[in-house]
């Protein structure tokens, strides 16, 4: 914390895990568990990048100074699994893994077919208020921030743009933005919309806690 109010810290800050960019693919983190020694199955922080969770332990071990905070599933939702191994995420989107592992594929755009405004604005979006993002949001911020005294790091929704180019698909997306289409005609300020809201049910629901 001292580094975020542009004091001297009596360290260099260390994050592991904090947010997905500073984090470890699954496979990776199968591998550092066993080189430690430790007997734990991996946690999913990002499904669609194979982005593991790091536990309490190995980011203690490790000397991490900071903790994710992380939104949680919708409720009554869970991705549907599909027969080749990939999955269909609640915006629709469908996912396939290369063979081998790794990063998820976007192999299915849900919106790539469609012609007019109305046709966006009918789509089943997906709740931004639902009360599955934020339950017991608050009560592990406050428990991670008395426990650790490490800087909390809000993982809100985010990549805006890239979910809009995954929805319409990316050729579609460009030739959208080619043809100056109206700003909603892919998508986007929807989106934008759905994905703020979301953002902002989340903020709200850790209360005073940062």
């Amino acid at each position: 914390m001292s580094a975020l109010a542009f004091k001297e810290p009596d360290q260099v800050p260390i994050d592991f895990g904090g947010t997905p960019a500073t984090s470890i693919t699954v496979g990776g983190y199968e591998k550092l568990v066993r080189y430690l020694g430790f007997d734990e199955k991996p946690s999913v922080m990002v499904k669609s990048g194979s982005i593991a969770l790091p536990s309490e332990k190995v980011v203690r071990f490790l000397g991490s100074d900071c903790r994710a905070i992380i939104c949680g599933p919708r409720d009554g939702w869970t991705d549907i699994e599909l027969p080749d191994g990939g999955y269909r995420d609640e915006w629709g989107v469908v996912r396939t893994q290369p063979k081998g592992g790794g990063h998820f594929m976007v192999t299915g755009h849900p919106l790539a077919s469609a012609s007019t405004i109305a046709d966006i604005r009918s789509y089943p979006w997906p709740d931004p208020s639902d009360p599955g993002l934020t339950r017991g949001l608050r009560a592990k911020a406050l428990a991670l921030r008395e426990e650790t005294g490490c800087c909390l790091i809000a993982n809100l929704p985010y990549c805006m743009i890239h979910e809009a180019q995954d929805m319409r698909g990316f050729e579609q997306w460009m030739v959208d933005m080619a043809l100056d289409r109206p700003y909603d005609f892919g998508g986007q300020s929807t989106l934008e919309h759905k994905r703020a809201s979301s953002s902002r049910s989340c903020v709200c629901g850790t209360g005073s806690s940062w």
